[in-house]
C-alpha cells in the first residue's frame, strides 16, 4: 500500500484527573500495488478504543499524553465498496502520544503521533507480518468542561 490521506474523528472521556478513554473512527484512502503495478485506489475504515494517560491533571492548559489500545480495520479492495461486503476485517493495536492545548474555554488544539499494527489484508502471497501505519495528525476539538 502506498501513502495516502486520512480523515478521522475522536471523542475523549476523561475518567480521572490523569486518565481518560478515547473512541475514534477514521477513513483512509490509499493505493494498492501488486507485483510493482498499481492495482487501483482502495479504502480502509478504522475504529479505535484507547486508554489515555496524561502528564498533567485535568484543567491544565497544556496536557501531554501517552495512549494505547485496540483497533479494527476494514480493508476495501480496489473496485469494491463497504456495502458490497468485499472488505477484509483485521484487528490490531495502536500506541502513541501527543499534546492537547486549551485555547479558549470551548476550543482545544491537539497534535498526535500514533503507530497502528494490524494484520495484512486479502491473504496476498508473501504478505506476512504486520501492516504498520504511522499517523501524524493535528486537529481542533470542542472542549466541554
Amino acid at each position: 500500500m502506498k501513502d495516502g490521506w486520512r480523515f478521522g474523528v475522536r471523542a475523549t472521556l476523561n475518567s480521572g484527573r490523569f486518565t481518560g478513554y478515547e473512541f475514534g473512527y477514521a477513513y483512509n484512502r490509499t493505493k494498492l500495488t501488486l507485483g510493482g503495478k498499481d492495482a487501483g485506489g482502495m479504502a480502509i475504515h478504522q475504529g479505535l478504543f484507547n486508554y489515555l494517560l496524561y502528564a498533567m491533571p485535568e484543567g491544565k492548559r497544556i496536557r501531554p499524553f501517552v495512549t494505547g489500545g485496540g483497533n479494527f480495520s476494514n480493508f476495501i479492495p480496489p473496485g469494491a465498496s463497504v456495502t458490497s461486503g468485499g472488505g477484509d476485517n483485521k484487528f490490531g493495536v495502536n500506541y502513541g502520544g501527543g499534546i492537547k492545548v486549551i485555547a479558549t474555554d470551548k476550543l482545544l488544539f491537539r497534535v498526535d503521533v500514533r503507530q497502528y499494527l494490524t494484520g495484512k489484508p486479502f491473504d496476498l502471497v508473501g504478505a506476512s507480518g504486520a501492516l504498520k501505519q504511522l499517523e501524524i495528525s493535528a486537529g481542533v476539538s470542542f472542549y466541554m468542561n
